[in-house]
């Protein structure tokens, strides 16, 4: 897993955050359709209200695209995932777009805002980037 942050944000500090993941265990379609279902069933278990979950194509290769927004009350705040599943050159890879949305006094408002505003720039980003072979990714164990 890689993951990037803007500006002087980290990990632990973010408000945008781009994840990749690399997934050995689905080379084939099928496996793909197998890795997108746990994914939105993961993300469901864990109180992630899905807002768009279809299989879309960039140049007549089919992906899929999940939106899902985490209601956040302690933080006063939503994560919005904007989650890409595709097959790569070897294997599957899972490009997430994260953005944190925080207003102490109506955020519920303000997500809204911000997916008219941005999620059809997102999801456009998202389909046609061409995700990198994780291959060339820098590498840190932990």
């Amino acid at each position: 897993m890689w993951e990037f942050t803007s500006g002087r944000e980290n990990v632990d500090n973010w408000t945008t955050l781009f994840t990749i993941l690399d997934r050995p265990d689905a080379k084939t379609r099928l496996e793909l359709e197998r890795l997108a279902q746990g994914i939105l069933d993961a993300y469901k278990a864990k109180n992630g209200k899905v807002l768009m979950a279809r299989t879309m194509s960039a140049n007549g290769v089919p992906f899929n695209y999940i939106i899902v927004a985490f209601p956040q009350p302690a933080q006063k705040r939503f994560e919005l995932n904007f989650v890409k599943i595709a097959l790569a050159q070897n294997n599957a890879v899972i490009a997430v777009y994260g953005v944190r949305i925080d207003d102490p006094t109506n955020d519920a408002a303000k997500v809204k805002a911000f997916l008219s505003a941005n999620s059809e720039a997102i999801g456009k980003a998202l389909e046609q980037a061409t995700l990198p072979s994780t291959s060339t990714l820098p590498r840190r164990e932990f």
